[in-house]
């Protein structure tokens, strides 16, 4: 284990050894789609909630973004950057059953899983034996590889490695393409000094702009920042120490449900399919799953 640097230990970051895991499935809805259809892969593909051209897109296929098409665009928007895209509808039954065989694969390395979503889990891995027998690298690793095995080839994750939940999750944002990160005392400093806030799970432009009257205007300003000054930008004080704690790596309040930065496929295919809305109902008990505090009062 090597040691805290003097800053990390000024900083008050948790220096505790990684043992949470988040497991994010790739371009998951488009992805499972050319699994499952051998004739879609390699082909710039858009699931949409609608099969019209002013319907919003939930998933892009890797080929489709490196075109520039993205989850949130219309499909009229993608037509103009590629006319030939490949359109679908959502296949609610499909993404559940691999929702579930990652849970089922994810249970076997720990007994605490948490299915953030239907495309997204995290497990603690704290006590168990494969911690000590792999490691959490050891295990990100053993996960794709069952991933690949028994899911197949089209559909891969990005893991991310850190002590909470939500700091698994920005380590877990560093590589969207079947990426393995890991962020701890030792290279945390480093990764928010690439980062803008926008960013970090749960600040979306109106939180930065909000961050900003209070000079606050990178994730290492926030991380530095006083309770004065977040009060400049309007944060209560409460909320202003559940910031404080989530950024240095600790877990605030057990699970928290961390806000996507792209268009959420929940709230999309809800609307779009009721299959998917009790799919959804029933994959996170409410009892063990809370929401992010918003940054701000509303």
């Amino acid at each position: 284990m090597i040691p805290p640097s003097p800053e990390a230990v000024e900083l008050g970051l948790n220096t505790a050894e990684p043992a949470t895991l988040v497991i994010d499935l790739n371009c998951a809805f488009a992805s499972i789609e050319q699994q499952h259809d051998p004739a879609l892969r390699g082909r710039p593909l858009a699931i949409a909630a609608y099969a019209t051209d002013a319907a919003t897109i939930v998933s892009s296929s890797r080929e489709a973004r490196d075109l520039g098409i993205k989850t949130g665009m219309r499909v009229f928007e993608a037509k103009a950057i590629f006319p030939a895209i490949v359109v679908r509808e959502p296949n609610p039954p499909l993404y559940r059953s691999v929702s579930d065989r990652l849970m089922e694969i994810l249970e076997r390395h720990s007994p605490d899983i948490l299915r953030m979503s239907i495309d997204e889990a995290s497990m603690d891995l704290a006590g168990t034996p494969d911690l000590e027998k792999l490691g959490p690298e050891g295990v990100g690793l053993a996960v794709k590889r069952a991933i690949l095995e028994e899911v197949g080839e089209c559909v891969t994750a990005s893991v991310g490695i850190s002590t909470s939940i939500w700091m698994a999750k920005q380590a877990s944002n560093l590589d969207k393409r079947d990426g393995l990160q890991r962020i701890d005392h030792t290279n945390l400093l480093g990764v928010f000094g690439r980062l803008r806030l926008t960013d970090l799970s749960g600040i979306a432009e109106a939180s930065a702009r909000r961050l900003a009257r209070g000079g606050i205007t990178t994730p290492l300003q926030f991380l530095r920042a006083t309770p004065p000054r977040l009060r400049l930008a309007g944060m209560h004080a409460e909320v202003a120490r559940g910031w404080s704690m989530r950024l240095r790596g600790f877990e605030v309040g057990g699970f928290e449900g961390v806000k996507r930065k792209s268009y959420s496929h929940s709230h999309v295919l809800a609307r779009a399919t009721a299959s998917l809305s009790r799919a959804r109902s029933t994959s996170t008990s409410p009892s063990t799953t809370t929401r992010s505090p918003p940054a701000w009062p509303r």
